[in-house]
């Protein structure tokens, strides 16, 4: 038996994303380098709550351990919600200040950390998006920041989403930083 790599993330991650017609995003990359399986949770829209939230709810069922997990970590701003047990967000949480946000995400962050800890269970975190716009303080830390205008070949014609070639990379990105 192969494998598992669990991974979950916003529109990068999400596979069903497929109005750009790539087939392959960075987590098939890594599974092939891996060579695990993908359980793919990612959620176009999906904010820290809904990452953090799929990750432990998959890991909290029987019989469901993968080998690593990797969060692919979205902006603070975002609004994750569950109606009648399907998830949707809103791009901006309105309520709560920047602090507040800030310190929600880092919580997700570290409550996944222990508990994929506790399971024995490798873990790994990226953040894939800003944290927030226009950060001069840099209190987030290290971004992957591909979409840049240096960076044109990792953008897709079609939306600010990473092209067949961004995925490549970062898939190699990630897989050389495990």
């Amino acid at each position: 038996m192969r494998k598992k790599l669990l991974v979950s993330g916003c529109s990068f991650t999400e596979h069903t994303f497929i109005k750009d017609g790539i087939e392959k995003r960075w987590c098939h990359h890594v599974a092939d380098k891996l060579n695990m399986d993908l359980v793919n949770l990612g959620k176009c829209g999906a904010g820290n709550e809904y990452i953090f939230s799929s990750i432990y709810d998959y890991l909290k069922s029987k019989n469901r351990t993968p080998d690593m997990v990797i969060a692919a970590w979205s902006r603070v701003q975002r609004r994750d919600y569950q109606i009648r047990g399907y998830w949707t967000n809103d791009r901006t949480d309105l309520r709560g200040d920047l602090e507040y946000h800030l310190e929600r995400t880092n919580r997700y962050k570290k409550m996944l950390n222990d508990f994929c800890k506790c399971r024995d269970i490798d873990y790994r975190g990226f953040q894939f998006i800003e944290l927030i716009d226009n950060d001069k303080d840099n209190v987030q830390g290290k971004v992957l920041g591909f979409a840049k205008s240096s960076n044109i070949d990792f953008i897709s014609d079609v939306d600010r989403h990473p092209s067949s070639i961004g995925h490549e990379k970062l898939g190699k990105y990630i897989y050389e930083n495990l």
